[in-house]
């Protein structure tokens, strides 16, 4: 065996049974046929600036160049890493591609961003974001979620970016018509 292969196969092997225990991502949608009645078409986008560099993220597969957002329908800190439970609901989001998920029709939290980088290492995105989804939406779009970090992977700086009329585009293109709502992911305060 060639050296260094067996490290780059236990990482592969590790990644996989990861990745298969954290059960189904909020599956994409290409048509509003998919979206059930008690359903809401999520569109929003992620961007990372700098972008990734060639060769910085050492995974292959669906987890490449891709950010995945913990979400649930109460807020919740993390003290430590997430668990596998805590991936259910996720969203699955390729940097600077929008995205186009279903999600039942209820308000829910962005609670954190899951980056695997190699083997098990991973970089968390910040969170604490509020979706207001009202129970007469069909479609709501929740804002580009831009992540500006320094060479270290720590965060400088979040914005949501209301790029409405790009991601209202893509909409009708994608879906032939409809109507598109603004529902921009807002931080929650902190109370005490």
């Amino acid at each position: 065996m060639k050296p260094g292969l067996l490290p780059r196969v236990c990482s592969v092997l590790v990644l996989t049974l990861l990745a298969a225990c954290m059960g189904p991502a909020r599956p994409p949608v290409h048509s509003m046929n998919d979206v059930a009645g008690d359903e809401v078409l999520i569109v929003g986008r992620v961007e990372l600036v700098p972008k990734l560099e060639k060769g910085e993220q050492k995974v292959s597969g669906r987890l490449r160049n891709k950010v995945m957002l913990l979400t649930g329908v109460k807020l919740k800190r993390f003290d430590s890493e997430p668990g596998p439970g805590d991936h259910r609901m996720r969203i699955e989001a390729i940097f600077d591609k929008t995205f186009f998920v279903a999600s039942l029709k209820n308000p829910f939290y962005i609670l954190v961003g899951e980056l695997w980088m190699n083997g098990g290492d991973r970089v968390y995105f910040p969170g604490g974001l509020k979706v207001n989804v009202r129970p007469t939406d069909k479609a709501v779009y929740i804002g580009t979620l831009r992540y500006h970090r320094d060479e270290f992977f720590h965060f400088t700086k979040f914005d949501v970016i209301d790029d409405y009329e790009r991601a209202q585009a893509e909409f009708r293109t994608e879906f032939g018509g409809g109507r598109l709502t603004k529902a921009l992911a807002v931080p929650v305060k902190e109370t005490k």
